[in-house]
């Protein structure tokens, strides 16, 4: 028994406590780091999302009307989509990892049908699905975060 308590009071000399307290405040630091981003993140959100989504909406809505006559709008709906972009970037820079998972998949297919064809009705017709999910699912977000307060 004697052994064994000189052994604990061996570990806690000045500079092992000194170690632990060290890793106990990286390990707290890094804990408030993430806690203040997705605060920030959660603040902007909220702050930008009315604008944001107002001209999502617009803009996906200037797309399902372009859609009625596809032939002769594929210029102003590739326009539209490139509108779109930098929106769902600014979004995508403010929600959390679920989020940002939806509102990508949404730019890859921007991304991959951005010259559009006489044949290229289906994907703006996708795109037109995505971009509505991601903007509810953007309106229902900012209505939770509205109740978090």
């Amino acid at each position: 028994m004697c052994f064994g308590r000189s052994v604990l009071f061996e570990w806690f000399s000045l500079s092992n406590v000194g170690n632990a307290a060290s890793i106990l405040g990286v390990g707290l630091s890094l804990y408030v780091i993430y806690n203040v981003r997705e605060i920030r993140k959660s603040y902007l959100f909220t702050a930008r999302a009315p604008a944001l989504l107002r001209s999502l909406h617009t803009r996906s809505s200037n797309i399902n009307d372009l859609r009625k006559e596809f032939a002769t709008s594929i210029e102003k709906i590739e326009a539209e989509l490139a509108r779109c972009l930098p929106i769902l970037e600014s979004l995508k820079r403010k929600v959390g990892r679920q989020e940002r998972k939806s509102i990508s998949d949404v730019v890859q297919l921007i991304t991959a049908n951005k010259t559009l064809s006489a044949g290229s009705e289906s994907a703006v017709r996708d795109i037109y699905k995505e971009l509505i999910k991601v903007e509810e699912a953007m309106r229902n977000l900012h209505k939770d975060k509205q109740w978090e307060r």
